[in-house]
């Protein structure tokens, strides 16, 4: 699957994708290489990755992140 990063700049080709909480502590979700969203909350950060892997079973071939606004819990 191809993704795209919440400020639309980075597209890549990607096997895994993680949540994670360094720098100033805003839940991240990123590639071993790179941030691809920022979100105020770990539930906002699990409901992008809940639509990531929904989009997969589903056989979508791309994925944007979406803006933490854009995020409903």
């Amino acid at each position: 699957m191809i993704i795209r990063s919440q400020n639309g700049l980075v597209i890549e080709e990607f096997n895994t994708v993680y949540y994670s909480e360094w720098g100033v502590g805003l839940p991240t979700l990123q590639t071993p290489t790179r941030i691809m969203g920022e979100y105020s909350t770990k539930e906002k950060a699990r409901k992008v990755l809940d639509d990531l892997h929904n989009d997969l079973i589903h056989g979508s071939k791309n994925f944007q992140f979406p803006k933490d606004e854009d995020v409903k819990v």
